[in-house]
């Protein structure tokens, strides 16, 4: 009798096989659950790092367009030639006389011209390019050479702003001369937000001008008490510039039209 008691306190201590399976199957579950959240913070962390990437690829692309269009000599020559391929619009702005812009990959040697260039990738997305184009003496005699800068685009506008009619327009000409704003409109592939960014362009001023500006803002002639006069101050009875306040300090200010 007391060995039947102690065989069965032993068989209650011990696991059945269907508890066995189901500490099994819990375990398995636990660690498959485990696995699939690591692997999902995995991939969440290299979203984020790749779409942090993908702004400062942005940003350094648009910081370029901003420091060169906005520092361009007075003789520059603009021009914008468009290309419909049926699914989109490409689009070429041609820059003349300026050899140094946009040297920004290093090694590129002087241009005759430079342009920024909206082609078909091979996935079918736009993608957006530096050409440096030399002439040789003939016509037909170019060497150009290519610098990336940006892909994954699926749409690339130009806009250009024309003092004379006071609107923005998508074409323009070499001879409509320079115009006063640039705009550019990106749209994305991957869905972010599209961009529209406005570049100032320096005005183009006749150096003749300038240099009688100069003299006449500059002029230095005694004043009673045999004081010279100052750069911009005014001699007792003369004439102020036209458009000029003799009490108030003429500022510039730059504001882009809106849309």
């Amino acid at each position: 009798m007391h060995l039947s008691t102690n065989n069965r306190e032993q068989h209650r201590q011990a696991f059945t096989l269907l508890e066995m399976i189901l500490v099994m199957v819990l375990t398995g579950l636990l660690a498959v659950s485990a696995f699939a959240l690591t692997n999902a913070a995995i991939e969440m962390s290299a979203e984020v790092g790749k779409d942090q990437q993908r702004t400062l690829e942005i940003q350094r692309c648009l910081e370029v367009f901003r420091r060169h269009l906005e520092s361009l000599p007075g003789n520059a020559r603009f021009e914008l030639l468009s290309e419909d391929t049926g699914t989109d619009s490409l689009s070429e702005l041609r820059l003349y006389d300026v050899p140094e812009a946009f040297q920004v990959g290093g090694g590129i040697a002087r241009s005759d011209a430079v342009s920024i260039i909206s082609e078909e990738m091979e996935d079918e997305s736009i993608g957006l390019s530096l050409r440096y184009d030399t002439f040789g003496e003939r016509e037909d005699d170019v060497v150009s050479r290519y610098l990336s800068l940006m892909e994954g685009l699926a749409d690339v506008v130009w806009r250009f702003y024309s003092p004379l009619d006071e609107d923005w327009l998508t074409e323009w000409e070499e001879s409509q001369g320079r115009p006063r704003y640039i705009e550019l409109n990106l749209v994305f592939v991957d869905g972010r937000n599209s961009i529209r960014r406005v570049f100032w362009l320096p005005p183009v001023v006749n150096p003749r001008d300038v240099i009688e500006g100069m003299i006449r803002a500059n002029q230095v002639a005694p004043q009673e008490g045999g004081q010279p006069q100052l750069p911009g101050q005014q001699l007792p009875g003369q004439t102020p510039l036209p458009n000029q306040n003799p009490n108030i300090n003429q500022t510039n200010q730059i504001n882009p039209p809106n849309r």
